[in-house]
């Protein structure tokens, strides 16, 4: 059986094999249909493509007619090319194990993972963030503690009680010359 699958992957050309992997088959299903659905949806993208096919088609007759007898004579190398291409999309294949799922699974796991990430990332910021917020608040807190600590010190020094009463003194002084509220009167 596994001679088997080796013989018929042997006998496919590098474009048939292309087109077999199951990524690239889906992609392909899914960009045909939504061609599809384009044109029906929309007469001016019908018109559109109706015209790019015509046209695809008569290139393709045109390219197919003068590329046979060109074909015939290269015919060796292009079976030498297309050997190595096939060599190096088994490497490919090999290391590259995505290839074979569908391309709706591979979208769908993509989705996932980038959801996972996303949702890992932000709950890395949430984390980063509180414990900024925290820190600052501490550090905001001890500073508040120590100017406050500070100034007690301060005051309770005889410099500090010095300047109190100075100050004490410097407002009495300027309260004497301030009007005073009699009542009754308005100001």
């Amino acid at each position: 059986m596994a001679e088997e699958v080796h013989t018929s992957v042997e006998n496919k050309s590098v474009v048939q094999r292309l087109y077999s992997l199951p990524l690239l088959s889906s992609a392909g299903g899914e960009l045909v249909l939504a061609y599809k659905h384009g044109k029906e949806s929309r007469p001016i993208l019908r018109s559109l493509g109706n015209v790019a096919e015509q046209g695809i088609v008569v290139v393709t007759a045109i390219a197919s007619s003068g590329f046979k007898p060109i074909a015939r004579i290269l015919h060796p190398q292009i079976e030498f090319v297309d050997k190595l291409a096939c060599r190096g999309l088994d490497v490919v294949e090999a290391k590259v194990p995505i290839l074979h799922q569908p391309a709706k699974k591979v979208l769908a796991d993509t989705k996932e993972h980038a959801s996972i990430t996303l949702q890992s990332t932000q709950n890395q910021v949430g984390t980063f963030l509180n414990r900024t917020k925290s820190q600052v608040r501490e550090g905001v807190d001890r500073s508040k503690q120590v100017l406050l600590d500070s100034t007690d010190t301060l005051l309770n020094t005889r410099v500090g009680r010095a300047i109190l009463s100075g100050a004490d003194s410097v407002l009495s002084q300027v309260d004497r010359f301030l009007p005073h509220d009699e009542p009754g009167k308005p100001m």
